[in-house]
């Protein structure tokens, strides 16, 4: 066994002299060098760990997917017959072709992340067993979210939780979005008393027995 390949980006071509001088010095056969376009940002700088916005761990935390993240480097650069979005990691596998890879460098725009997101979330969504996992994340998010505010602890009911995820995937782009304030009503009970309502309406026993309980 060896290293019979080296595929680097191409900020390293000027290096390869003296790597290969370097090889032959020791006596080694040289593996075969690829030199590969650059990932670069949207504007057309270079991606940098001192930008301090592109560690995998950020994207994990924001609740974007792994198999997205590979989809939308994979589909904004080349190698590829055609570009499209929701490619799986086998089809991205059987699709590459080392000889279509060009040499410019690929443009990564961010904003479109959450489109293939949702993509993958939906694939996850369709599959019982990972469904079932999705549950139990989902489960921990509006604990830390909400907390003290669950009045009502069915919420966390694994059953309900898959119905709530069933019927909003086409919705969200991220499965943190279930817990955003703008799906609160799903996990916890409105913040309103009998004043509140009776300001708004003369039917206020009315509306509170159906609200409050």
């Amino acid at each position: 066994m060896g290293i019979s390949h080296v595929l680097r980006g191409s900020e390293w071509l000027v290096s390869t002299s003296k790597h290969l001088l370097l090889y032959q010095a020791l006596g080694w056969p040289p593996p075969h060098f690829a030199h590969l376009p650059l990932l670069l940002n949207k504007d057309g700088s270079k991606l940098s760990k001192r930008q301090g916005d592109i560690f995998l761990e950020k994207f994990a935390a924001a609740g974007f997917l792994p198999d997205a993240l590979l989809d939308i480097i994979t589909n904004c650069g080349s190698g590829f017959p055609e570009n499209q979005m929701g490619r799986t990691l086998p089809e991205l596998i059987a699709q590459f072709d080392l000889t279509r890879i060009t040499c410019h460098s690929a443009l990564l725009d961010l904003e479109k992340l959450p489109e293939f997101n949702r993509l993958h979330l939906r694939r996850l969504v369709s599959n019982a067993t990972q469904r079932h996992q999705l549950v139990e994340k989902l489960q921990v998010l509006v604990e830390e979210a909400f907390g003290s505010q669950l009045s009502d602890r069915a919420v966390l009911d694994p059953a309900y939780v898959e119905r709530t995820m069933l019927l909003r995937q086409d919705h969200i782009c991220r499965l943190q979005d279930l817990v955003s304030p703008a799906y609160s009503y799903l996990w916890t009970r409105p913040a309103v008393d009998r004043a509140q309502l009776g300001t708004i309406s003369e039917k206020v026993d009315e509306i509170a027995e159906r609200v409050l309980g």
